[in-house]
């Protein structure tokens, strides 16, 4: 919410004529942090995996295995050449 959304909210619960048992139950319920649900996602990897993945390419690399695109040569050209379109 923005600055002045809040301050337009602030006036109207303001406004309002509530009991002190009313203003102590919005109160609490206003600062109720929400509950949220924490779904673990099977197709992300840990933070270990990523690195492992980044120390193997690395180890590729080192050892000459990868491809270039030639000069001149189209993103679309190189990947139907390496078979990948």
């Amino acid at each position: 919410m923005n600055k002045i959304a809040l301050n337009n909210l602030l006036t109207y619960l303001q406004s309002l004529n509530l009991t002190t048992r009313n203003r102590q139950w919005l109160a609490e319920h206003l600062m109720k942090p929400q509950k949220t649900t924490v779904v673990e996602d099977p197709t992300q990897m840990t933070k270990e995996e990523f690195f492992a993945n980044i120390a193997e390419a690395e180890r590729q690399i080192a050892r000459g295995e990868y491809y270039t695109q030639r000069e001149g040569e189209s993103l679309t050209d190189m990947l139907k050449r390496l078979g990948a379109l």
